[in-house]
């Protein structure tokens, strides 16, 4: 299995180098850096499963992306993360890295698991449109009026 981490690393340097100097993996890892939405549509649709441990987010929305393209998707079990997940994501703690562990090796080898996370991606993505999130936010605004 072939590790992709696509993105900029931000302000977390130090995790990034740590990665670098994994060189037992090192042929296993790429870093694909920033990626346009084509590439990343790609990315998707190849992947065995997409891992976005995040420790801070606002929305999640590329859990949201790899649920509509009805992949198994490893994240925080932060933030607003179950939220966008639901139930059809596996949940790990941001913070410990044997947690993230477990779920990553979980997913990977268990095509039981993987399956049926994939099963329920979509129907967790159909909860979410750009109309829905746009007469909700009128709605909000309509309140203040």
């Amino acid at each position: 299995i072939t590790l992709v981490i696509a993105g900029e690393m931000g302000w977390d340097t130090e995790l990034e180098n740590e990665i670098r100097d994994l060189k037992k993996y090192r042929e296993d890892i790429i870093f694909a850096g920033f990626v346009s939405a084509e590439q990343l549509y790609t990315l998707y649709k190849y992947a065995l499963a997409i891992a976005y441990v995040s420790f801070y987010e606002g929305f999640g929305l590329p859990v949201l992306e790899a649920l509509n393209m009805g992949k198994a998707v490893i994240t925080s079990n932060t933030t607003s993360m179950p939220e966008v997940g639901g139930e059809s994501v596996y949940y790990c703690n941001p913070y410990e890295i044997e947690d993230i562990s477990y779920a990553l090796e979980q997913v990977a080898s268990s095509e039981k698991i993987r399956k049926n996370l994939e099963i329920n991606a979509k129907k967790q993505a159909k909860k979410f449109s750009y109309s829905k999130a746009a007469k909700e936010t009128i709605r909000v605004y309509e309140e203040f009026n």
